[in-house]
């Protein structure tokens, strides 16, 4: 096999290995990336079932302080009812204390039940908006790499295929210096060959 042959075959072995190399990366960079816009879509649709949870929490606790003001009116009329039976009168200063004390008991735990579901939906949102902005920085941070990635994998190839030339053109120089010289290349720091 001549030299011009071997030159060509590390040549083309060497290209086809870091092509291989180069689109390897390039894919997994590609995968990556896909990966994480994955992961960006699926904290959106996460996102929109949070906020149906966070409305259903919100009618819940606004609910819930219906009922609260509800009972508060209920136990006053039990209280007016019960006031009227024992033959007292419903303006009576320890009816009206007692009614004002049931009032205001009524619209603290009716607050607390609204607080209460605020709360939980301020919660479910916070964790919604964490996720979406992980999963955003997850998909800058995969493009990030994958584009390192293309370019680490350019660089290879193109450092490969520099290599190969190197390679088959030392190849090529120890073979035209063996044809010439009878099968001694000089070596480096040895002279030239000629008369040793």
């Amino acid at each position: 096999m001549g030299p011009e042959i071997m030159l060509a075959a590390t040549l083309a072995s060497s290209a086809i290995g870091a092509i291989g190399q180069a689109g390897a990366a390039k894919a997994a960079g590609a995968r990556m990336e896909s990966e994480a816009q994955a992961g960006v879509q699926a904290a959106q649709i996460e996102a929109q079932w949070a906020k149906r949870r966070q409305d259903e929490e919100m009618a819940g606790a606004q609910h819930n302080a219906s009922e609260r003001l509800r009972e508060a009116r209920l136990t006053q009329s039990k209280l007016i009812a019960g006031a009227a039976a024992g033959g007292g009168n419903a303006s009576d200063p320890t009816v009206m204390d007692i009614w004002r004390d049931i009032e205001g008991t009524g619209y603290t735990n009716a607050a607390r039940e609204q607080v209460e579901g605020q709360r939980k939906a301020d919660a479910i949102k916070y964790q919604s908006d964490m996720n979406i902005w992980k999963a955003d920085n997850n998909s800058k941070l995969a493009s990030y790499s994958a584009g390192q990635a293309r370019s680490g994998a350019t660089m290879s190839m193109i450092g490969g295929m520099l290599g190969a030339i190197g390679q088959a053109g030392t190849g090529y120089y120890n073979s035209k210096m063996q044809a010439r010289y009878g099968g001694y290349a000089p070596q480096s720091g040895r002279g030239t060959g000629y008369g040793e």
